[in-house]
């Protein structure tokens, strides 16, 4: 069974520019796409640049590169300084921008386990490398469903396999049995 996982994470950015000479260190980081803990940052090289420049980036976490494009994944939330440096024979420019890595839970308000293939299954968008608590309650405040995990994907069942009624549901997400997040979601058939 293939599992699909969503991740979202919240990146704030800031940045400085320093420069020597003619050379360009801007650096964009893509937020678009982000999938545990992951960035895309790009300068305005390209890959077949790398004959003519030097390149080096410090990803703020012990790690770095020497390309003009990278992806890099950090580890752990956090505020990293991202910094890029760019020279040539005779001269060099460096950059730098401030990227905060923040874990967040992202909960729809509906979904449709109709079996029709789309929206079937209640899928919580978590940055996929902190273990939560999920419980899920119905109107009457049974709980119909409760995991422990990094990810999250419920079917509308219950434990015993049988599928749920429609209507408003009630969530609960803890980690290390601390609040998080709670709310209401709308299961249709």
């Amino acid at each position: 069974m293939n599992r699909l996982r969503s991740f979202l994470f919240l990146l704030i950015l800031s940045g400085s520019l320093s420069v020597s000479g003619q050379l360009d260190a801007s650096f964009q980081a893509d937020t678009n796409d982000i999938q545990s803990y992951t960035i895309h940052l790009k300068s305005s090289y390209l890959i077949s640049d790398t004959s003519a420049f030097t390149f080096a980036w410090n990803f703020g976490d012990g790690q770095a590169s020497h390309l003009p494009v990278v992806t890099h994944s950090y580890q752990n939330s956090g505020s990293y300084l991202v910094s890029f440096m760019v020279s040539d024979a005779g001269s060099s420019a460096s950059s730098s921008m401030k990227i905060n890595v923040q874990s967040k839970v992202e909960v729809p308000n509906v979904f449709t386990p109709n079996g029709d293939g789309k929206n079937d299954f209640l899928v919580l968008r978590t940055n996929g490398q902190t273990l939560y608590s999920l419980a899920i309650y119905n109107s009457s405040g049974t709980q119909v469903y409760k995991k422990n995990s990094y990810t999250f994907s419920w079917d509308g069942k219950s434990p015993s396999g049988t599928d749920v009624f429609p209507g408003i549901y009630y969530y609960v997400i803890t980690l290390n049995d601390k609040f998080v997040k709670s709310g209401f979601f709308h299961l249709i058939r």
